[in-house]
């Protein structure tokens, strides 16, 4: 009876054994993917943009900040607030967008000093845990 016991027991310990810090991801897998970050906004200094968003997870291990840039010579929609953010629908910002930094669990903000005068940047956050990941909505933000 033992054998058998332990044989029903093998294949969840084997799959185990294959994967660094298995309880840590088991654990955080149980809550489900974070709550994408909402609220996105920007403030516009001469050392870069600041961006700044909420958290709307519990069970995020990190943060994700991801930039598109383009020339901010091509038209664009204007916003109420002039050069500053807008929220836009994800992918119509037409660029690719690329990881800028990651940023522990419980980050609200994030300053952006590689920006460049007369371009526009789009910003987008992801709420990461081992059970996958949740985008917010995007923000374009011109640098005038």
């Amino acid at each position: 009876m033992k054998l058998w016991n332990s044989l029903l027991l093998a294949p969840a310990v084997l799959l185990c054994l294959g994967l660094a810090g298995c309880q840590d991801e088991c654990e955080s897998c149980e809550y489900g993917v974070p709550a994408a970050p909402y609220a996105l906004r920007a403030e516009l200094f001469r050392s870069g943009i600041h961006v700044t968003w909420k958290d709307a997870s519990d069970n995020e291990e990190f943060f994700i900040v991801e930039r598109a840039a383009r020339s901010s010579a091509r038209s664009r929609p204007e916003s109420s607030a002039g050069s500053l953010a807008t929220p836009s629908q994800p992918q119509a910002f037409g660029h690719h967008f690329l990881e800028l930094v990651r940023l522990p669990r419980n980050s609200e903000d994030y300053l952006d000093t590689e920006v460049y005068v007369g371009m526009t940047y789009s910003y987008r956050i992801k709420a990461v845990n081992a059970a996958g990941s949740s985008t917010s909505e995007e923000l374009e933000v011109a640098f005038p």
